[in-house]
């Protein structure tokens, strides 16, 4: 049996321990660290390998590697590129990457090597991935929506902290409104809620552009929407790190589910 990684660390002395800083696993060979781990079976099955035919075989390390390549092609090579990655931080630098994240990571970089080699001869699109954000450990991020179907407004959103647990949500309905008025009041009272909780640093995201735009460069007062904007401007004026932007609506999608809730229930 070939040697472990972490083995090799041991006998230079670069780490005191040789088992599996994921799991705690006596033994960390090869494919524990790229398949075998519990957490990397998580990963794994994450991306689909579970439909790849024979990936999880009791196979030796080449006959793996050969078959992963075979039945995952770039998206095989970069999840390896990732977990070796994202295991070293942890062991140098003692620092975890949710598995969702590392399985968006390696979506991204498969991507990125495509696009790199991509034939300009071909006609195909190749699709983007769209997923939340990681931020700093002290940040706060608000994503927001608004929502009209069928006459009823609604807005919604969710608090998470920087690494995407939740941490508060809300909804309402609004009175004949349209939905850029829905979009605005969902940013509104998103930011003001993060007031009153206390957040100090706040990201807030939305999937409107108009709303966003209108909110960093301003209206005019007589503007139709004048006044919601005016006090998505103040609540970001006040002493606190707030800050907007946009995201895709495929990156929104719990502040949209909570929207629509809101279309069925009482005016806020």
């Amino acid at each position: 049996m070939s040697q472990s990684p972490q083995d090799n660390y041991c006998f230079n002395d670069i780490i005191q321990d040789a088992s599996c800083v994921r799991c705690g696993e006596l033994e960390e060979t090869c494919l524990h660290s790229f398949r075998d781990c519990e957490e990397v079976a998580t990963f794994c099955r994450g991306l689909g390998c579970d439909n790849w035919h024979g990936f999880f075989l009791n196979v030796d390390v080449k006959e793996w590697e050969s078959l992963g390549i075979r039945l995952g092609g770039t998206l095989f090579l970069a999840s390896l590129w990732m977990l070796w990655f994202n295991r070293n931080k942890l062991v140098f630098k003692g620092e975890s990457v949710h598995v969702w994240q590392q399985c968006l990571s390696a979506k991204h970089l498969a991507n990125s090597i495509e696009n790199v080699f991509h034939s300009p001869t071909r006609n195909s699109r190749t699709p983007l991935w769209v997923g939340w954000t990681t931020y700093d450990s002290d940040a706060f991020v608000l994503n927001t929506d608004g929502s009209v179907i069928d006459g009823k407004a609604g807005f919604g959103g969710i608090i998470r902290f920087h690494d995407g647990s939740w941490c508060h949500g809300f909804y309402g309905s609004l009175d004949q409104a349209d939905v850029i008025e829905a979009e605005l009041v969902g940013i509104y009272q998103g930011l003001r809620l993060c007031r009153q909780l206390g957040i100090a640093i706040v990201h807030c995201q939305s999937d409107s552009k108009v709303a966003v735009h209108w909110v960093l460069e301003g209206v005019a007062p007589s503007h139709r929407y004048g006044n919601p904007v005016e006090l998505i401007r103040r609540l970001l004026s006040l002493p606190w790190d707030a800050s907007i932007q946009h995201v895709l609506r495929e990156g929104n999608g719990c502040a949209d589910i909570l929207a629509k809730k809101g279309e069925l229930r009482l005016r806020v």
